[in-house]
């Protein structure tokens, strides 16, 4: 009887070894299928809970023009449930195997019967396992398919740009430490919210105009305000809404500046109508800046595609694009802004002020200018700002570690003024 009772314990030990291997092996080839192949660098997620068997160096990310397929929640998906499945393996086998102690052991009728409970629904257990994986598979195999995500990379437009008072034939500069001051017609103060800006149609008589001297010489009689905050968000306004493409972006800032009273108004019916009043002393002043040496040694040439007039500064261990740009130059200007950079230097924002910021463009220093109008909150910043191919527009950027990744300040320019100068020829 015992004998007998062996054999069928034994013959139940070969069925489920056998459901264990085969299930194994299945889920094994599954889980081999999915991922692909690929040789392409990337940055593997770290989990604070492991998973045996888990490596997502193994999961490359794969890229088909701008669609890029991340296998990572896949993996882990696929692994945890592997992960699981292991164990109600194992669970089932020591049930199984204590199951079939009691069937042999046991000198009651109650215990042999609990025994064979055990086996029975051991082995029922790793069936409906395998039976629900095998009907899923007939039924419809992408059921079992765990399918990474699937992201369309939306295509960026680089800022039109260049460092004013750094082009690449420049030779000297100075390092400004000058401390931060209220001068005239900057009366808003430091921390004023961003002004409610709400888009509008053009003027009619500016919707026709065909150049920039037509431009301004009928828009500065139209220009209102009593303040220079006013003035610049009348003006920045006008210029937004007509979709008028001032220039590259330092350009752009200066003109504004120009139009709401800083300087002198006849250089924007010049030949090339190129205002930069942030640049002179007599007309701005320079609240915080990153000295020229570090801009020079540093941030210029850092990217290897940089803009053609400055191939001859392009560094020998160059970057390419504008992220891996960023992640080298932003430990430099963290180093040089001082203590509590960048709040330090944000908190210093007036409306009005043109700043600068490392965005990484292909220009000679990869900095980007706009005209700081005020906070959004958290440290967002609303800009106006101007690029030649996207025109004037309203923009907001971080700028405070409150927002996340900002973009950090390398230039603060406070304008002087005291009203217009001059009036259009």
């Amino acid at each position: 009887m015992n004998a007998d009772k062996i054999i069928r314990a034994a013959v139940h030990c070969a069925r489920l070894l056998f459901c264990m291997v085969f299930l194994g092996f299945f889920l094994t080839v599954f889980a081999q299928s999915v991922f692909a192949q690929s040789t392409q660098k990337y940055y593997a997620p770290a989990l604070n809970v492991q998973i045996p068997g888990l490596d997502f160096t193994k999961y490359p990310i794969l890229r088909s023009g701008n669609v890029i397929q991340i296998p990572f929640l896949a993996a882990y998906v696929d692994a945890a449930y592997r992960y699981l499945i292991t164990v109600t393996v194992v669970v089932a086998t020591i049930a199984f195997i204590y199951g079939a102690f009691l069937y042999l052991m046991g000198s009651a009728l109650p215990q042999i019967q609990s025994g064979k409970k055990i086996m029975s629904d051991a082995v029922i257990g790793m069936l409906i396992i395998l039976a629900a994986h095998t009907i899923l598979n007939i039924v419809n195999p992408d059921l079992l398919k765990v399918k990474g995500l699937t992201v369309t990379e939306v295509s960026s437009i680089e800022f039109s740009d260049f460092y004013m008072g750094l082009s690449p034939n420049d030779t000297s500069g100075p390092t400004i430490t000058a401390p931060s001051v209220t001068v005239s017609g900057t009366e808003a103060p430091a921390g004023a919210p961003a002004p409610v800006v709400t888009s509008g149609a053009c003027p009619a008589e500016l919707a026709s105009t065909t150049g920039l001297i037509e431009f301004y010489k009928k828009v500065i009689p139209l220009i209102q305000g009593n303040t220079f905050q006013e003035r610049l968000l009348f003006v920045s306004q006008i210029a937004a809404d007509c979709k008028k493409n001032l220039g590259f972006c330092g350009k752009t800032a200066g003109t504004l500046w120009t139009l709401a009273g800083v300087g002198d108004q006849s250089c924007l019916f010049g030949a090339k109508t190129i205002c930069l009043p942030h640049e002179k002393s007599k007309t701005s002043t320079a609240i915080k800046s990153l000295s020229y040496r570090i801009k020079a040694s540093e941030l210029r040439g850092l990217r290897c595609d940089s803009d053609k007039d400055c191939k001859a500064y392009i560094k020998a261990d160059c970057v390419e694009g504008r992220g891996a740009a960023i992640a080298r130059a932003k430990p430099v200007i963290i180093a040089a802004g001082g203590s509590g950079y960048p709040n330090s230097w944000a908190d210093l924002l007036q409306p009005g002020d043109i700043i600068f910021i490392y965005t990484g463009n292909s220009s000679c220093t990869g900095e980007h200018a706009s005209v700081f109008l005020g906070w959004s909150g958290n440290g967002l910043a609303r800009v106006i700002q101007g690029d030649v191919r996207a025109g004037t527009k309203f923009a907001t950027y971080c700028l405070k570690t409150t927002c996340g990744n900002y973009y950090p300040l390398t230039l603060i320019a406070r304008p002087i003024v005291s009203g217009p100068s001059t009036s259009a020829p």
